[in-house]
């Protein structure tokens, strides 16, 4: 069964800054009520232990996020207006980086090859596409659009891609229609993003927000909001 997800990517977070952009990321979901904060409290990157550690929360980080509030409902109103909860995790995804709970302690961890089956539900590339139906990128000055499967095109484009899935590089893609240059990641489009921190929404492929309610929800999450600046991505896998 194919599932849906929506990520939010900042495409302009460094990779040496992302995991205490996560954390701090972490710190405004839990103060503005968007999820579960439960006996955990992060101060920059240091983990305080108010009480138990909730199992849920271990739980939660083994199936690939964080759970959220009931009470929180800015996100419900998903897939042509049906007002029910779709969203029911959040994932914060950091390149190189995954989740991990020890003794009470919350915190992300470098992987390494012995990481393997613990960071196995992570997206840890930094790469963030439809699956299942394909994708493009989309030149950020012209808006010309480039598909995945266009042989005759996007022999540039896979060449940006696979360096960076391999270096985590972020190259320079020209467009060959009006001929402007820009980094790859600032060719995302609505199936295809890359970047070194995205929030996953799991439950559903599309939010219906007026911008109003848009800009309130990258508020509530903690996100810089700039022209260019963030990736809403529709996957399915």
């Amino acid at each position: 069964m194919s599932e849906h997800n929506l990520y939010i990517v900042d495409t302009q977070v460094k990779s040496s800054e992302a995991a205490e952009y996560a954390l701090h990321v972490y710190k405004q979901l839990v103060a503005n009520g968007v999820i579960e904060s439960e006996s955990i409290l992060i101060d920059d990157l240091d983990v305080v232990v108010e009480k138990k550690f909730d199992v849920n929360l271990r739980e939660n980080l083994y199936r690939g996020g964080f759970k959220v509030r009931q009470e929180y409902t800015l996100i419900d109103r998903l897939d042509c207006g049906v007002e029910s909860r779709h969203v029911y995790l959040i994932s914060l995804d950091v390149l190189g980086h995954y989740w991990f709970e020890q003794n009470g302690q919350l915190m992300l961890l470098p992987i390494k090859s012995q990481d393997a089956e613990a960071s196995s539900d992570q997206r840890i590339d930094g790469f963030f596409y439809n699956k299942e139906c394909g994708f493009s990128a989309q030149c950020p000055t012209c808006g010309e659009e480039v598909h995945i499967c266009d042989d005759d095109r996007a022999a540039a484009f896979n060449d940006a891609l696979i360096h960076w899935t391999e270096t985590q590089q972020n190259c320079s893609l020209p467009c060959d229609v009006c001929g402007a240059v820009a980094l790859l990641s600032e060719w995302h489009s609505d199936t295809f993003a890359i970047g070194a921190f995205g929030i996953d929404l799991k439950g559903t492929g599309v939010l219906l927000l007026t911008e109003k309610r848009e800009k309130r929800l990258l508020r509530d999450f903690g996100l810089i909001n700039e022209p260019g600046r963030i990736a809403w991505t529709s996957c399915h896998s």
